[in-house]
């Protein structure tokens, strides 16, 4: 006799959910017994690695101090030309308001560079120059800092407390690793006291230029390369790309004071200069991605160790890098427990070492290889937002997206550095011969050891002209094409003349029609 059909669905239905139940349950147990434990102090290292040097080998202590008098000599000016800035703005939104084809001018106030770099005709400026006045004898001991091995910076835990802290205060051990801030989290605060090192020294080099002071130039030059070297020891994605902004820096200002200026420089000072831009800092804009692979370790770890709701820890979508504030509420514990075993279902641990893997091993072909293996990341980088979307942390693709991007900025420093080297040995030619040469070539093996390379022509120097006298070095560009250093249309974006390779189906319609002007350095 056939059962009700009602009954028989019925059955079925139950059957289904119990099958899919005991799928859960299994999946949460498999989940819950090989998650692993976080067993590696990253932290712990780092300290160790510190506290071996001695204090004559940090120069951490006196930055954290100096940063202190700066802002107190110049904290009242930064708030005034935030003030100024803040009302341009105002006055050039209510202009764009009232007028659809108003054309926004540049603000006078706030490079992104360096705050003080204000117009030499504004009160505020002679403020600035006193108080950098009154800071110069810091400085020189940042310049002797800047010459010791070590940044010597120890982490602590404490970042998020408004309580001051020692430099030689480290992080106290834990028995709970887990329970600590994000690597990444560090990573990005750590150095934030080192940023206004950068305005500083730009701002005293142009005061440098223009009393003709190249010994002092050239100090701080020197000072923002050993800054830059101390940085890459720190070995972490953010400290690169700080890096990258010292030495762009340093070259800019070198640049600057050879298209300003008269003879500013003798035969050993270029000589000088050119040997700092084009060995040591070359080195030291490589980028090592060693730090960020223990990053990646510690989100993984981090991800399937069944934490999410800890404070300091990444939440199951892996967004919060940054950790919960102090008022935030922990993720219900219901949800929690409807979402892991379901998630990590779908989202193994192998699979995602394997793209990580993946992700930096691109980054590291565009680093060696130049922005020609750019196109080839970015298909690699969407193949793995593909395969992890809907089916794992979304953590990964934003991990490995910068990798990218940091490579081809390492890259290009490199470019940007050697540029400025060639400009220094075309001046050592002039210097001599009471001309610049006729081509790039002729100053090998004299002045240069070889010919700088195009990262966007492969196999090809960079390109030089004398316009109107003047030399001028560049680069081919985003459109590939030797445009004769047509320069780009005025408020272009930077990274339109590197668009090319972000297109991995070929040139951007949007790039213009123009050459990389690496010097005189284009503002």
């Amino acid at each position: 006799m056939t059962q009700p059909k009602p009954r028989k669905t019925l059955l079925r239905f139950f059957t289904a959910i119990g099958i899919l139940a005991a799928l859960y349950f299994a999946g949460a147990i498999h989940f819950y017994l090989s998650k692993p434990n976080i067993t590696r102090d990253y932290y712990a290292e780092h300290n160790a690695a510190n506290a071996a040097l001695s204090d004559a080998e940090k120069a951490w202590p006196v930055y954290h101090d100096a940063q202190a008098l700066w802002h107190t000599l110049a904290g009242p000016i930064y708030a005034q030309v935030g003030q100024l800035y803040n009302e341009f703005e105002d006055r050039q939104h209510k202009l764009e308001a009232d007028d659809p084809h108003y054309d926004r001018v540049p603000s006078p106030f706030i490079n992104p560079d360096n705050q003080f770099d204000i117009p030499a005709d504004h009160p505020l400026h002679a403020d600035a120059l006193a108080a950098l006045e009154a800071f110069q004898p810091t400085l020189d001991e940042i310049r002797q800092a800047a010459a010791r091995p070590a940044m010597g910076i120890p982490i602590t835990d404490r970042w998020r407390n408004d309580r001051e802290w020692t430099p030689g205060e480290a992080l106290d051990p834990s028995p709970d690793l887990s329970r600590r801030p994000l690597l990444l989290e560090v990573s990005m605060r750590k150095h934030m006291p080192i940023g206004y090192l950068l305005g500083v020294f730009r701002f005293d080099s142009t005061a440098a230029i223009s009393n003709e002071d190249p010994d002092r130039l050239i100090d701080n030059t020197r000072a923002m390369i050993h800054i830059a070297r101390q940085m890459h020891t720190e070995q972490t994605l953010l400290d690169q790309l700080i890096v990258g902004r010292f030495l762009t820096t340093a070259a800019e200002i070198v640049d600057k004071a050879l298209t300003s200026t008269d003879p500013l420089f003798s035969q050993d000072q270029l000589q000088t200069l050119q040997t700092l831009l084009w060995s040591d800092a070359v080195d030291q804009s490589r980028l090592d991605l060693t730090h960020e692979r223990r990053v990646a370790d510690e989100l993984i770890e981090r991800t399937y160790s069944g934490r999410p709701g800890t404070k300091g820890s990444i939440t199951i979508d892996g967004i919060n890098l940054l950790g919960a504030s102090e008022g935030d509420a922990p993720t219900p514990r219901v949800l929690l427990a409807a979402m892991w075993p379901t998630r990590h279902l779908f989202a193994n641990r192998p699979q995602v070492e394997r793209s990580l893997t993946e992700g930096f091993e691109a980054a590291e072909r565009v680093h060696n290889d130049g922005p020609a293996s750019y196109p080839q990341f970015l298909g690699m980088l969407a193949e793995i937002e593909d395969r992890h979307i809907n089916r794992g942390p979304v953590t990964i693709p934003l991990l490995i997206a910068p990798l990218g991007r940091a490579a081809l900025t390492a890259h290009h420093t490199r470019t940007h550095l050697r540029a400025t080297a060639t400009r220094l040995a075309l001046e050592r030619h002039k210097l001599t011969n009471g001309h610049y040469p006729e081509t790039l070539a002729d100053l090998v093996p004299t002045y240069l050891q070889e010919l700088p390379q195009d990262p966007f022509n492969p196999g090809h120097p960079l390109n030089y002209l004398l316009r109107d006298n003047q030399p001028i070095l560049y680069s081919v560009g985003s459109n590939g094409i030797d445009n004769h250093a047509t320069p780009a249309p005025p408020n272009t974006n930077p990274a339109d003349l590197h668009a090319r390779f972000a297109n991995p189906n070929g040139p951007s319609p949007t790039a213009p029609t123009a050459d990389w002007i690496l010097s005189p350095a284009q503002n």
